[in-house]
């Protein structure tokens, strides 16, 4: 009877669906994921379907001969697809040093290793354009909202969408040509506005109804 009831309960009960998570190596620091600052400085995250967007950079201590010293990067947004593996994000293993470290983020061409249960992944890393003065990335939020906004990229609760790869075609004469369907072609548009542009743009959809 036991053994019934046992059976019946696990019948019941909901199956949670596995997410999964990018986790930090060692010396990286996760500033934003998916549009959202890390504010409770998370080392890890649950993944997106599909795209994923990260903003780290390398803040820890590095040999330098007999010692070790303190560095801390700029900013990096390192786009990837998800799969149903967790991942792990980590500097390259060649980056073992403090000299090394230092002249890859010098020539911005850090190699970074993304790795999930099933092998390496795919991914892009472009350094984060920041502000002129003294503090260049104090509002990182809005820095990754400018960077999206300029290349096209929209960000939601569940999904990171490069519109420029489904909406603009460039062919082999250098020329640009706006494709994709309209709802596509309006996301494209709507994210490289300014607010008070999509402020406007919005009073205008209101005017139409």
């Amino acid at each position: 009877m036991k053994a019934k009831l046992f059976l019946l309960l696990v019948v019941l009960l909901p199956f949670s669906a596995h997410s999964s998570t990018l986790t930090l190596g060692n010396n990286l620091e996760l500033l934003v994921f998916n549009g959202e600052k890390n504010e409770e400085d998370l080392d890890t995250v649950e993944l997106h379907e599909g795209k994923n967007q990260a903003v780290v950079r390398v803040n820890g201590r590095f040999k330098r001969g007999s010692t070790e010293e303190l560095f801390g990067s700029n900013p990096y947004v390192i786009t990837f697809s998800s799969t149903s593996d967790d991942v792990m994000l980590s500097l390259s293993s060649k980056l073992n040093s403090l000299p090394r470290v230092k002249k890859a983020f010098r020539q911005e061409n850090p190699t970074w290793s993304l790795v999930g249960d099933s092998g390496g992944v795919k991914h892009t890393s472009e350094p984060l354009p920041g502000n002129e003065g003294l503090f260049p990335f104090s509002n990182i939020e809005a820095l990754v909202a400018d960077y999206n906004r300029t290349n096209g990229i929209a960000v939601t609760s569940t999904s990171v969408e490069d519109l420029r790869d489904v909406a603009v075609v460039v062919a082999d004469d250098g020329k640009v040509e706006v494709t994709g369907d309209p709802i596509t072609q309006l996301k494209l548009w709507y994210t490289k506005a300014t607010k008070e542009e999509r402020k406007t743009f919005r009073k205008w959809m209101i005017d139409q109804e």
